[in-house]
C-alpha cells in the first residue's frame, strides 16, 4: 500500500515516456544499484526511459553546483529545516519521524489526511481496519507512528488520548514556533 502513490500516480504517468530524475545512489541501497540509463522492464511502463543525470552525484556535488550557477532551491533544505531530501509531504516511505517532521511543518496536510483516514473509516467500518480504529485521529497516530495493532491496542487499553497527543506533536508545537 505505501507504494501506491509512486506507483499509480507518478511511475504510471511516464509511460512511454522519457523520465529524467534527480536520484542519487548514495540516498539509498535501492538506488545505487541503478544504472545512469535504463529501460523499464515493467508491464505497466511499456517501456520508459530513466535517465539519473547525478545519480553518482554526492550531496556536495549537488551544492556545489547549486552555489556555482547560483540556482535557485527551496527553502525546506536551510534552516530551520534541514531536509535531507523533499519529495511528496510525509510520504510514507520516509519513516515516521519525517513524516511526523513534516506534518508538523505542514499542518494542513495533517488535518486533511486525518480527514481522510476518518472518510476510509466511515466507509469500511466493516473491515479489520474499521473495526480497530474508533476515529481518524487514532489512526493518524498510529499511521505516523508505525506501531504494531498490538502496540496501538495496549496504549487504547490504558486510556492513551491520541487527539491530545497529535496536538502536542503535530499542531501545537508548530503554534509555539509562530
Amino acid at each position: 500500500m505505501k507504494r501506491f502513490c509512486c506507483e499509480h500516480l507518478k511511475e504510471r504517468s511516464g509511460i512511454g515516456k522519457l523520465f529524467i530524475n534527480g536520484s542519487r545512489a548514495e540516498e539509498g541501497s535501492d538506488r545505487s544499484g541503478r544504472e545512469p540509463e535504463w529501460c523499464d522492464t515493467r508491464k505497466y511502463m511499456k517501456g520508459c526511459k530513466h535517465y539519473f543525470p547525478i545519480l553518482n552525484w554526492s550531496l556536495q556535488d549537488v551544492w556545489d553546483y547549486i552555489y556555482e550557477y547560483e540556482l535557485p532551491y527551496i527553502m525546506y533544505y536551510i534552516i530551520p529545516y534541514f531536509f535531507k531530501r523533499h519529495g511528496c509531504v510525509a510520504c510514507p516511505l520516509a519513516g515516521p519521524a519525517q513524516m511526523r517532521k513534516e506534518y508538523r511543518i505542514f499542518p494542513r496536510h495533517a488535518r486533511r489526511m486525518i480527514k481522510a483516514l476518518q472518510k476510509y473509516l466511515d466507509t469500511h467500518r466493516h473491515t479489520v481496519t474499521g473495526n480497530t480504529f474508533d476515529n481518524g485521529e487514532e489512526f493518524f497516530y498510529y499511521y505516523t507512528h508505525k506501531l504494531s495493532i498490538i502496540q496501538f491496542k495496549e496504549m487504547k487499553k490504558q486510556g492513551f488520548n491520541f487527539e491530545e497527543a497529535n496536538r502536542k506533536e503535530i499542531f501545537i508545537e508548530r503554534i509555539k514556533k509562530l
